[in-house]
């Protein structure tokens, strides 16, 4: 069945609607099962709180929320046995296993729900956006904080983390003024592009040197300073838990997905690794995984960042720390072109295709994410290299550097940014969640819709170009570092996939209408 197509049975088995089709619901009752239950705690029923349902010997775990009543329900499940659990940020989780679930049958299952007052449990159930809230800090405080951790590490670490003064000042002190040079873990950059051992005060940001930095954290997160509150954004209601979202486990040990595309052949998911030589693939129909090796640089740390599809249906991935690109031909399953930068220690973070024209040769562009404004483009059939400056309308304006259909993130300001192709005018949507840091944002033209999955926050944020809505829909599970969102909107409705690095994840969201 095409993609397309499952997803959309899949929509109306969660929407519980067959559309007046007698066939679907006969055909539904007879193959597939379901599981309802309600969720209770000390003050009644529970509002938008996380039910997760997880078979036996699969990598993926479906979630969905409880509506008004406190009722959750699956539908669409493959007959088996289940393990089903709750997920509610500030409550102890409960699991009941073996739920076996027969064809064309309901089974049920009841959870009462107690507060969690473990410190490190509701760490790790917090947004780092919930974090940063909570920590016992002026807004000055916070404001450096974040510029200074936020986008690599986030709240969530340093929640969890004790350290002395001097510990403190040794691992800030690590930390590169454009963010770590490498993955946490792995060889640092050469001498010349290490930073000096102390970073002066920003006038943008008072108390984001070193010292400053080092001294609040021990503050409060030193070996005997007091754990803080945590307080949890409200839960969702109304058309905010009408959603399912699915997280595909990657089994290898440590892996940190950081970019993912959709297959335009529909039957796959394929992402990158941010501290492996890996690329990986997902089958949408079974949630079965499987990885390819890609080739290293000796003495040089792996990982790989962008991903794009050429049009002859290759991969192309930037080798970030390798400082190149590498296109992976997917049809034979094979790395068929390597490319280095010229610049020595260049970070190859992004990649684009270039065309001047339908039937134009195609080039590649390959950009250093170090420097930002710096890129090369690259002939794959004679291997010759132009430098070019980032800047669109420019000498790289018939490059393509991934679809967003007219959005973007703005991290400065914390908003998604519709830029109107035909008037040049430009939409914000301020994100409701504080310390956002959208990397990105892609549209669904059909709908007039945009979405961003902002990095610190762990939400999906919905911008409607008709009504100037902003809605936050909360993810099950606390990843931070989104790099990129990829939309089917052929579907209907949109699926929406992204990635969950620090727990290795890939992520399947979808929103329901009833």
């Amino acid at each position: 069945m095409h993609f397309r197509n499952h997803i959309f049975i899949l929509f109306l088995a969660l929407a519980g609607s067959t559309a007046g089709n007698p066939w679907v619901s006969e055909l539904r009752a007879q193959e597939e099962a379901s599981i309802r239950g309600t969720v209770t705690g000390k003050a009644g029923l529970l509002e938008g709180g996380y039910v997760g349902a997880h078979a036996t010997g699969k990598t993926f775990t479906t979630y969905v929320m409880t509506d008004a009543a406190g009722q959750f329900t699956f539908r669409g499940l493959a007959p088996g046995s289940y393990g089903v659990f709750t997920r509610i940020p500030g409550f102890r989780t409960v699991r009941t296993d073996g739920i076996n679930v027969e064809a064309g049958k309901e089974a049920a299952v009841d959870f009462q729900v107690e507060p969690e007052t473990d410190f490190l449990k509701l760490v790790e159930q917090a947004t780092n956006s919930e974090l940063t809230e909570s920590f016992p800090l002026s807004p000055a405080q916070k404001e450096a904080l974040a510029y200074r951790c936020g986008d690599c590490h986030g709240a969530y670490y340093i929640a969890k983390s004790r350290f002395t003064r001097e510990d403190w000042a040794m691992i800030v002190a690590k930390m590169d003024d454009q963010g770590s040079i490498t993955p946490a873990g792995d060889m640092g950059p050469p001498p010349r592009m290490s930073r000096p051992s102390a970073r002066p005060p920003s006038v943008e940001h008072p108390g984001s040197d070193d010292e400053s930095i080092a001294r609040v954290l021990w503050q409060f997160r030193g070996p005997d300073s007091p754990d803080f509150p945590i307080q949890f954004q409200p839960r969702a209601t109304g058309k905010q838990t009408r959603v399912i979202v699915t997280e595909y486990q990657i089994p290898r040990l440590g892996a940190t997905p950081r970019t993912v595309v959709i297959d335009p052949r529909g039957d796959y998911v394929w992402y990158s690794d941010w501290r492996a030589n890996y690329l990986g693939r997902v089958n949408i129909q079974t949630g079965e995984i499987k990885e390819y090796p890609i080739p290293g640089v000796k003495f040089r740390p792996p990982g790989l960042q962008r991903l794009r599809w050429d049009p002859m249906g290759n991969l192309l991935a930037g080798q970030i720390w390798a400082g190149r690109a590498i296109r992976f031909d997917v049809n034979t399953e094979r790395v068929t072109g390597i490319w280095d930068t010229p610049l020595e220690w260049a970070r190859a973070g992004g990649v684009g295709i270039c065309r001047s024209g339908p039937d134009g040769p195609i080039r590649y562009l390959i950009t250093d994410a170090l420097v930002r404004r710096q890129g090369w483009i690259i002939d794959p059939e004679t291997d010759q290299r132009t430098e070019v400056a980032l800047r669109w309308g420019g000498p790289v304006s018939d490059c393509d550097r991934g679809r967003s259909y007219n959005w973007e993130g703005a991290r400065a300001k914390r908003a998604i940014i519709y830029r109107d192709p035909e008037t040049g005018t430009i939409r914000e949507f301020a994100i409701l969640s504080p310390w956002a840091r959208p990397q990105n944002a892609v549209g669904d033209p059909v709908r007039n819709v945009g979405w961003s999955v902002p990095a610190v926050i762990d939400r999906v944020v919905k911008a409607d170009l008709n009504t100037g809505e902003v809605t936050e829909f909360p993810l099950p599970s606390h990843g931070k570092t989104i790099l990129n969102i990829d939309i089917e909107t052929s579907s209907d409705p949109p699926v929406l996939w992204f990635v969950n690095q620090r727990q290795g994840r890939i992520v399947r969201f979808q929103e329901y209408t009833e």
